[in-house]
């Protein structure tokens, strides 16, 4: 049996911090995070084409662009929103730094390997 709101009432108008609004408008990430991370990827040559038509990432900078691929440095929040995108791209990317979240990956993919 579903419950219906009969009456309710308002209370209050809700008004944001300005804090945070200004933190909203000045981010430029995918995330909101007080905790900025930076890493080293190599986008190696056959998505090259890809990588410099498509941002894929909010914040970067490329560090390198030669026959070895492109280098870029990239800005994020959670590792989450990195690792998704070298997991889909998962051969043509490697984590160059920091080694911590490429060890990540690696046990990321090792269990899932393992449960298959």
């Amino acid at each position: 049996m579903a419950l219906k709101i009969k009456k309710y009432q308002i209370l209050g108008g809700f008004e944001p911090s300005r804090i945070f609004l200004r933190r909203i408008k000045e981010n430029d990430l995918e995330w909101i995070s007080q905790n900025i991370k930076i890493a080293r990827i190599l986008v190696l040559p056959k998505a090259r084409e890809y990588f410099e038509r498509k941002n894929l990432f909010k914040s970067f900078k490329i560090l390198k662009n030669d026959n070895d691929g492109i280098l870029f440095e990239v800005c994020f929040a959670f590792d989450d929103e990195l690792l998704n995108v070298v997991k889909a791209w998962i051969s043509y990317i490697k984590i160059i730094e920091p080694q911590e979240l490429n060890t990540k990956l690696k046990n990321s993919l090792l269990e899932y390997a393992n449960s298959i």
